[in-house]
C-alpha cells in the first residue's frame, strides 16, 4: 500500500487514523467520514433531530462502554496501582527502563514522557517529533531511548538530559515501531513504507529488509539478539536471520499488530485485528494455541518474565492476562475508558503499565 492509497481515514474531530477507507463513520467518536451532498447531508440532520431529539443527535460521539468489575482467579493480580496523567492525546506505546526504576510513553501529542515509577511524576519529557509518536524503545544501558513517529523520522535521544542525539531520516512513510537488540549495538525500525531498516546504534544505517506487502507496524528481537520478528498489514509475521527473511508464519486473517518474544527465546505471542491471541513455537514454526476473548481487534501483547503470564489488550478497553501453561484466561483488569493502544510489563514482573486513547497512563500490580 503506497501513501497516496492509504488504507486508512482520518477522523478530521478526533483526528484517529486508523478508520478503514471504506468506513462512513469514525470508529472512536462516530463522526462521519464520507462526504455526503449538502441537501443529503441537512435533511439527514433534520430527519436525526426529528428521530432523536436535539441533544441526541448533536452527541454523535458514542458512549463507551461500562467496563466490567475487575476479574481474577489469582487472587490480588492485576490490582490497579496508580493512573498517570499529562499527556495530552492518546498514547501509543509504554515501556519501561531496563532498571524498571523509569517508565516511557509515547503519545498522538508528539512528545514522550518519561515516569518515576516509584512516584508517577512525569520528571522529563522529550520534545522534538513534529508529528505524533508511534513507537519507541530503550537501549539495555537504559541511558538512551530512540523513538518513531509520523513525521517519518527516528529521534535518538539522552535520557540522563532528556536531549535529542540525533535525528535519522530513510523510511519514506510513518515510523511505527523500534526494537534495540539486546547487546545495545543496532536497532530496527519499522515503518508504513512496507520495511524495516537495521541501524548500528550511532544512527548509520545498515540494511533495508523488504518482503511485506503492506504496512509494517511491529517489530522485536529475541532476547539472545539471533532472531528478529515484524508484523504487518499483510496478515504475516516475517522471520528474519542475519538480514535475509527465514521464515513467514501465518494463521492470522487481519492486520498483525504487536508481537512479544518469550523470555527464553523459543516462543512468541502475536495479536491481531482478527480479535484473536497466537502463541508460537519458534522452532516447530507453529501456533500451539490461539486465545479468543476479547470483543474487536487486539492492539498490544506483553509477556511476563514468568513465561507463563501473557496480557493483551484493544478495542474492549480491557487488559486480559492469561495464563499459557493452563490456556485460559485468568484476570480482566478494567479502568481505561478508551481503546489501549501499548501495555509493558516492569522487568522483575510486579508492574504492568498501558497506555490508552483515554490519554492516561495506568499502573498495575502484578504479582500476586
Amino acid at each position: 500500500m503506497t501513501p497516496g492509497n492509504d488504507p486508512y481515514i482520518k477522523c478530521p474531530r478526533c483526528s484517529y487514523d486508523r478508520n478503514p477507507s471504506q468506513a462512513n463513520r469514525c470508529e472512536i467518536c462516530n463522526f462521519p467520514l464520507n462526504k455526503r451532498p449538502p441537501l443529503l447531508t441537512l435533511m439527514g440532520l433534520v430527519a436525526g433531530l426529528t428521530v432523536l431529539g436535539l441533544g441526541g443527535y448533536w452527541l454523535t460521539r458514542r458512549t463507551a462502554p461500562t467496563p466490567p468489575a475487575h476479574v481474577a482467579t489469582t487472587p490480588n493480580l492485576g490490582r490497579l496501582h496508580a493512573t498517570l496523567t499529562g499527556h495530552t492525546g492518546y498514547i501509543n506505546t509504554v515501556v519501561f527502563t531496563p532498571d524498571g526504576k523509569y517508565l516511557l510513553s509515547a503519545s498522538e501529542d508528539k512528545t514522550i514522557r518519561v515516569w518515576e515509577v516509584s512516584t508517577g511524576q512525569a520528571i522529563r519529557t522529550l520534545v522534538g517529533h513534529t508529528e505524533e509518536v508511534l513507537g519507541v524503545a530503550v537501549t539495555p544501558d537504559g541511558k538512551t531511548a530512540i523513538s518513531g513517529g509520523k513525521d517519518k523520522l527516528i529521534k535518538i535521544w539522552d535520557l540522563t538530559t532528556g536531549r535529542e542525539r540525533q535525528t535519522l531520516r530513510g523510511h519514506g512513510y510513518w515510523v511505527t515501531a523500534i526494537a534495540v537488540h539486546p547487546q545495545g549495538t543496532s536497532f530496527a525500525s519499522a515503518s508504513y513504507d512496507r520495511t524495516v531498516r537495521l541501524w548500528q546504534i550511532n544512527g548509520r544505517p545498515l540494511q533495508t529488509l523488504k518482503g511485506h506487502r503492506d504496512i509494517v507496524l511491529y517489530v522485536a528481537y529475541s532476547p539472545d539478539g539471533q532472531h528478529l520478528l515484524s508484523a504487518s498489514v499483510d496478515q504475516t509475521i516475517r522471520w528474519w536471520q542475519n538480514g535475509r527473511p527465514y521464515h513467514t508464519f501465518t494463521g492470522h486473517t487481519s492486520d498483525v499488530n504487536w508481537l512479544a518474544f518469550a523470555p527464553d527465546g523459543q516462543a512468541f505471542v502475536s495479536v491481531s485485528r482478527d480479535a484473536t491471541l497466537r502463541y508460537w513455537n519458534l522452532n516447530t514454526r507453529q501456533a500451539i494455541r490461539t486465545f479468543t476473548g476479547h470483543v474487536g481487534e487486539i492492539f498490544t501483547v506483553a509477556m511476563h518474565r514468568n513465561e507463563r503470564w501473557v496480557a493483551s489488550a484493544g478495542r474492549d478497553q480491557i487488559i486480559r492476562l492469561w495464563d499459557l501453561t493452563q490456556g485460559r484466561e485468568v484476570a480482566q483488569l478494567a479502568g481505561h475508558t478508551g481503546w489501549i493502544y501499548g501495555i509493558s510489563f516492569s522487568p522483575d514482573g510486579r508492574w504492568l503499565a498501558s497506555g490508552s486513547v483515554d490519554r492516561t497512563v495506568k499502573l498495575w500490580a502484578i504479582t500476586p
